[in-house]
């Protein structure tokens, strides 16, 4: 009997507990009186107009190296992927022929220099003797006659002296021009940079201006080929946001073609990075400022879709379907068309509303299922 008793004092108490903890969490639970959402003002704002390109790390120049005249290469000291540094000996050509006509040459200019002083002598000497002739003339001492056979022959001195002259200029010309093809003989690097191909092999026969080794200098660009709508909205001076790194890297644009590429219909434009270290061949986001805009941006979220772009607004406590067009993307909003400043945007809860739907606005955004 008495444990009867226990047993049911215990059930008891079990059961009103049970009903004491529902009491107390229904008096926590907390009840709208309409559907829970968030919102957020509309307000008119200026933000940059950015033009939003992928791009292609690529070198910034290709160099082609070629001999000036043509000959059989006797050393090629590098091979496709050498590393280069600004001065290297690259390639060099059997230059014997060179020389010996090096040789013709500056045996040439020592003879026409050998006639040039020759001729200005007697130029010399027949315009001094022509000068005290004419003084003896004036006082009667000699006749005209005498003065004209002097005055002819410092012509023919006068012409002969500019003759050899000009002769010289030729022989002087010539010796530089043999000149540069002997050094010409010898390639050296212009700048620092990496090997893509060798042309010929030592012992080929290499024609006047052909390449024989052809490198990328370590300097690097990133391509981008602008729209037929956007290359008139890019300047030079456009600034430049590069996404690498942690925080992005700003960029320069080097190279603006007014000619597009044939096959893509785009035009290639150049942008030198702050980051020399970036490896060539990677695909990076590129953001161009082209200017600001004033409009209206709402969270990318808020709007819905069901044939036609849509917001909720809320007025005297009650939501609204409010139809928008979208004119632009920026990272998580967009620009719209179709909303006024002030008016309250749902961006919380708007999945569950329908047209004219009781709300209340709350600040927790927890409390928005």
């Amino acid at each position: 009997m008495i444990k009867n008793v226990i047993k049911n004092i215990a059930v008891l108490t079990m059961v009103v507990g049970l009903f004491t903890g529902c009491a107390a969490d229904a008096s926590e639970k907390v009840v709208y009186e309409g559907k829970p959402v968030t919102v957020s003002k509309v307000e008119e704002l200026k933000r940059p107009v950015e033009l939003k390109y992928k791009g292609t790390v690529v070198p910034k120049s290709q160099v082609k190296y070629a001999f000036k005249s043509g000959g059989k290469l006797k050393g090629l000291n590098v091979e496709a992927g050498s590393s280069v540094k600004k001065g290297d000996v690259l390639a060099t050509l059997d230059s014997i022929d060179l020389e010996i006509q090096l040789n013709k040459a500056n045996s040439a200019l020592k003879a026409s220099n050998g006639d040039v002083i020759k001729a200005k002598e007697a130029y010399e000497y027949d315009k001094k003797q022509y000068n005290n002739l004419s003084e003896l003339f004036d006082s009667g001492s000699i006749s005209k006659d005498q003065l004209d056979q002097m005055k002819l022959k410092l012509e023919v001195s006068t012409s002969t002296y500019k003759q050899a002259k000009e002769a010289y200029e030729i022989s002087q010309s010539n010796y530089s021009l043999q000149k540069r093809l002997v050094d010409d003989a010898v390639i050296v690097a212009k700048s620092d940079g990496v090997v893509l191909s060798t042309q010929y092999e030592e012992g080929e026969l290499v024609p006047q201006g052909y390449p024989v080794v052809v490198m990328r200098t370590n300097s690097k660009v990133i391509q981008v080929g602008l729209s037929q709508d956007d290359i008139d909205r890019v300047t030079m001076d456009s600034t430049v946001r590069i996404e690498y790194g942690e925080n992005g890297i700003s960029g320069k644009i080097v190279e603006l073609n007014d000619v597009p590429d044939m096959a893509t219909r785009t035009y290639l434009t150049k942008i030198e990075s702050s980051d020399s270290d970036i490896r060539i061949g990677k695909i990076l986001d590129v953001s161009i400022n082209v200017g600001e805009e004033t409009g209206i941006w709402v969270p990318i979220d808020s709007i819905l879709s069901k044939g036609e772009q849509f917001v909720y607004v809320v007025d005297n406590d009650r939501a609204f379907k409010k139809i928008v067009t979208i004119e632009d993307l920026s990272s998580f909003e967009a620009k719209v068309e179709g909303l006024a400043k002030g008016e309250q945007v749902v961006t919380m809860g708007m999945k569950k509303l329908n047209d004219g739907a009781k709300v209340q606005v709350v600040e927790d955004k927890t409390e928005v299922k």
